[in-house]
């Protein structure tokens, strides 16, 4: 059972960051060619907003002591919570109590500053070499698998 949770928060939940990225930004063609732009010449930040906009809408794992979903839907902390804009992160950084997909405090994901590097370079070397769009227009209800939620089509 240990190795199991191990596994799939070390693994399970950055991948399925990823999908969701990739679910996002096909749906928001600005965001993907702004992506796109980072990963080919710029400094990273974009895409790094990307993934944390990415974890605002969709965390892994979203209840867990407290209902992340909730918080990060909060229409006084995150101005039109369902849009997804990654430039809220450029203007200033996530809050230490209302940005929590790894939670917060001293039970903060180990694992929370390595999991964000991973997702960006990974999205960058993708994006350096194809990019995806949208099966569908509307954008995917998620599915829940052990913990985690996933995309409910796969990310199509």
């Amino acid at each position: 059972m240990a190795l199991r949770v191990l596994l799939v928060a070390g693994w399970g939940t950055t991948a399925n960051t990823l999908a969701w990225m990739a679910e996002r930004l096909a749906r928001h063609p600005d965001a993907l060619e702004e992506c796109r732009r980072d990963a080919l010449d710029g400094d990273g930040r974009y895409l790094s907003a990307a993934v944390q906009e990415t974890l605002r809408m969709r965390p892994p794992v979203p209840v867990i002591a407290a209902d992340i979903e909730r918080m990060h839907h909060r229409a006084d902390v995150y101005p039109d919570p369902r849009s997804f804009r990654p430039e809220r992160f450029l203007e200033q950084r996530p809050g230490t109590y209302t940005w929590i997909p790894f939670g917060g405090g001293i039970h903060r994901c180990i694992g929370a500053g390595f999991a964000l590097t991973e997702a960006r370079l990974v999205r960058r070397t993708i994006l350096r070499h194809l990019t995806f769009a949208a099966a569908r227009g509307r954008g995917e209800a998620s599915s829940r698998r052990t913990l985690l939620t996933v995309p409910r089509d796969k990310a199509l």
